[in-house]
């Protein structure tokens, strides 16, 4: 559906987007995922025609609309600050996109109130946006955006402005939304939860270039890059050295004595850098086979999980979860982890991270 071919964009000497090669599939929910700053919304923009690429080509469903501004594509775009018209009702702000390509006054109508009852409005067409709640603005500016039947929706942020706890229930929303609809969605947030509940895929940028792209799970189960096992979800990276390879497994050492073992068999000789998420430490209070004694440092409540830092050997500092609260400041246990939890990251390890 979206095919961005060698696209940059630069103010001046920056370049806030680098040489991207991208294709969106039809259908698709696919999230830009990265810090502020690191060209997401930039990349969004020159998708909707608000930017112009610097080089590169966006073709869209085929047909090249680099140069075509944004009326003259057939994408709409939801705001992080929603654009409503204050002065207009609900229905209003809804029914404008259509009544400014002179649609029918009859299809306005029943596409407006097709639109209401979808993102469940109907009872309030006649409120203007301050009589509305933050999820019900948000639900506003959807409709509007979706009345016009694009094939593509962009999404810069939506959710934002909404509490934590609205903000996950409209995640879902959303997500059941796109899926009943079948609308190619291309969603911006720096909200790494956010990107893995609601994404089909997902691309991590940073520095205007795109560090890996593949389904949510893929990404956190097999991160490619530091940056990536860092931003997306929690990662202990781990300084190691392969010691031995073996058919099926690699044996690595950190610092003096630390021996870990990892099922992925490719890696450059040298020191490298080893990824391995709390979640994946499992804990052991007497000696186990395979195991590594560590002393807890610090003790987090989380709620349903307790997070502990660990003391290793070499001073070997790592996060844990855990859904055992009694755990206590001080104490000795062991941990074991499998090979096949262990990932290898695909870049060499330039400095030891703090």
């Amino acid at each position: 559906m979206i095919s961005l071919q060698s696209v940059t964009k630069r103010f001046g000497s920056f370049a806030a987007v680098d040489n991207i090669t991208l294709d969106v599939r039809a259908g698709e929910f696919l999230t830009l995922l990265g810090p502020s700053g690191c060209g997401k919304t930039t990349l969004l923009r020159m998708i909707s025609g608000f930017e112009t690429p610097t080089q590169g080509r966006v073709i869209l469903d085929g047909r090249d609309v680099t140069e075509l501004p944004p009326y003259q594509r057939d994408v709409n775009q939801v705001f992080q600050s929603y654009a409503l018209f204050p002065h207009l009702t609900v229905w209003e702000n809804i029914a404008f996109g259509l009544r400014s390509r002179r649609t029918p006054k009859s299809e306005i109508a029943r596409r407006v109130d097709d639109a209401v009852a979808m993102v469940g409005l109907t009872g309030m067409e006649r409120r203007k946006p301050s009589q509305l709640s933050g999820g019900q603005r948000q639900r506003v500016a959807l409709a509007r955006a979706l009345v016009c039947e694009p094939k593509v929706l962009l999404l810069d942020e939506p959710l934002a402005a909404l509490d934590a706890k609205l903000r996950r229930a409209m995640q879902l929303e959303l997500k059941k939304l796109q899926q009943r609809l079948g609308i190619t969605f291309v969603f911006v947030t720096h909200d790494q939860d956010e990107a893995i509940v609601m994404s089909d895929r997902i691309a991590v940028i940073n520095g205007g270039k795109i560090e890996q792209l593949a389904a949510a799970a893929e990404i956190y189960r097999n991160p490619a890059t530091r940056f990536v096992a860092d931003f997306l979800g929690q990662a202990n990276l781990i300084p190691v050295t392969i010691i031995e390879r073996l058919e099926n497994e690699l044996v690595l050492r950190s610092g003096e004595s630390l021996i870990l073992r990892a099922t992925r068999t490719g890696g450059e000789d040298g020191q490298l850098l080893a990824c391995v998420r709390p979640e994946n430490i499992h804990l052991h209070e007497t000696l186990v086979a395979d195991s590594f004694p560590a002393t807890i440092s610090e003790v987090i409540f989380r709620g349903p999980t307790t997070h502990l830092v660990l003391t290793c050997p070499g001073d070997l500092r790592l996060t844990a979860l855990t859904s055992n609260p009694r755990y206590s400041i001080g104490q000795q246990l062991f941990c074991r982890i499998e090979p096949t939890d262990v990932v290898i990251l695909a870049e060499p390890l330039k400095s030891v991270p703090a």
